[in-house]
């Protein structure tokens, strides 16, 4: 009505009809508050004390995609020869004969031979031989390779290779074997072995090819 005074409080909206009532409305700011959706408060937003505890999961270490190569040392100190030359050899000889000093030149050579591979055993040896001529690894390769070489039949060799050895020094660890065995291939080529029986024995009397010596020497 005309002439009337209406207290409007802040954040109210005062509105009137056509006949010029008045309509007074509610704070329009909580009424769009009110009509608009609460939103949804994140997981990442609850306070770390009321968010539900999670247990922590321990991923295993990836597998290796094969185990590592064994070492063909420890297989032929274990007896597995022919396992221990296929690792050599997978590792490579070549790079092997390189690398090793006599002392693992004159075993990898021994490897070879025990694990049934007589020519990597022979060029294993070679190669000690040319690498370290003067070592009493290259001289104990002189007797396994006639030994070598006498048990494939190649007699020939094996009195080249025993002669050397005992050349080297007749007082060796194995020379009354090189020497007896050095007689035994001469014997099977059907050469003169005079000579070599009596220094055979005037050398090793008592040696493991003594009767062998005399033997040949009476014949």
């Amino acid at each position: 009505p005309e002439g009337t005074q209406v207290e409007v409080q802040a954040g109210e909206t005062l509105r009137m009809d056509a006949a010029g009532h008045t309509l007074r409305t509610a704070d329009e700011a909580s009424t769009e508050a009110a009509a608009e959706p609460a939103e949804e408060t994140s997981e990442a937003e609850v306070p770390a004390r009321l968010a539900p505890a999670r247990r922590a999961t321990r991923r295993p270490p990836p597998r290796p995609d094969r185990e590592a190569p064994s070492d063909w040392r420890r297989l032929a100190s274990e007896g597995h020869y022919a396992e221990a030359a296929r690792v050599a050899r997978a590792r490579g000889l070549p790079a092997l004969r390189e690398r090793l000093d006599a002392a693992g030149l004159l075993q990898l050579a021994d490897v070879s031979r025990l694990g049934g591979a007589p020519a990597e055993a022979r060029q294993t040896l070679a190669a000690l031989e040319s690498r370290f001529p003067r070592s009493r690894e290259a001289r104990a390769a002189l007797f396994r390779r006639g030994r070598m070489a006498a048990d494939a039949g190649n007699h020939a060799a094996a009195i080249a290779h025993f002669d050397r050895y005992v050349a080297a020094g007749p007082g060796g660890p194995r020379a009354a074997q090189a020497e007896g065995r050095a007689l035994e291939s001469a014997a099977r080529l059907g050469r003169p072995t005079e000579t070599r029986a009596r220094r055979y024995l005037a050398r090793h009397p008592e040696g493991p090819y003594r009767a062998l010596a005399e033997r040949l020497l009476a014949e």
